[in-house]
């Protein structure tokens, strides 16, 4: 055989063999640059903080990362069947309220329904309201226990004291809350209440009476002359008791309801 046809064959399996592994080199290069999108694209779903696993509602995780800000925090509390709830408005104060779940970390998570804890006589509710009238609601038992049945899956969270903290800053009803509150009340209980206030021909008026640490007086001047005062309960938001009094006969105190709760009107 011709030596130069073994040159050439030489040459053409070295050009077939060169092909071969650029081709490789090509596939290689393909699948790393795939790989690493992908893994990007991981690290883009990963959770920024702890809560965002416990309550992986999309409207929350915006929440919670400051994409969105909430207009209202309602903290409702549910203690041996008595309920009460808290409304504050203040932008630092659900501030606070949202660092205080980004500080939430994961103790336990356990999904064996059958050994699940049952919370019954404490539980906690955490409404983020919007000003497009959207709402989150998140629940906590005795503030560190979340339960989702969808998923089965129950939360063992660890002692938040930051949480704590602004629960017992924000849960406090300040004197013009139930001022406020009663007004509400009393425009509820006569509907002609406001007219009459309006056109000011009787007079009509609320102050407080008295304030302390744990109650709080309302008086009512009723355009009847009646004086009504209203017992209210700063941490609990019950009105105790309703008394009545009619200067012009008696100063003597007749009691006219009992047990209501104030929040209903706030």
């Amino acid at each position: 055989m011709n030596p130069d046809s073994y040159v050439i064959r030489y040459n053409s399996i070295m050009h077939i063999e060169k092909r071969y592994f650029g081709m490789r080199k090509a596939t290689v290069f393909i699948l790393l640059a795939v790989l690493s999108v992908f893994l990007t694209g991981c690290g883009a779903e990963k959770k920024k903080y702890e809560i965002e696993e416990v309550f992986p509602d999309p409207l929350f995780e915006q929440i919670v990362e400051d994409k969105i800000i909430p207009v209202k925090l309602i903290h409702g509390v549910d203690m041996e069947g008595l309920g009460a709830k808290y409304s504050v408005e203040d932008p630092g104060v659900i501030k606070n309220y949202i660092e205080a779940f980004r500080a939430f970390k994961i103790k336990e998570t356990n999904k064996d329904e059958k050994t699940f804890i049952e919370i019954t006589d404490v539980g906690n509710s955490y409404t983020f309201c919007l000003e497009d009238g959207r709402k989150v609601v998140l629940y906590l038992d005795k503030n560190t226990i979340a339960t989702d049945r969808e998923r089965g899956v129950q939360y063992i969270l660890e002692e938040n004291d930051s949480l704590n903290t602004v629960n017992n800053k924000s849960d406090i009803l300040s004197d013009e809350t139930i001022l406020s509150g009663v007004k509400n009340y009393c425009y509820s209980e006569n509907p002609d209440l406001k007219s009459i206030e309006e056109k000011g021909e009787y007079p009509v008026y609320w102050e407080i009476a008295s304030s302390e640490d744990a109650e709080v007086v309302v008086l009512f001047r009723s355009y009847t002359g009646a004086q009504v005062r209203y017992y209210v309960d700063r941490y609990t938001g019950l009105i105790s008791k309703i008394t009545e009094s009619q200067p012009s006969v008696s100063d003597e105190e007749s009691v006219v309801a009992e047990s209501i709760s104030l929040w209903d009107y706030l």
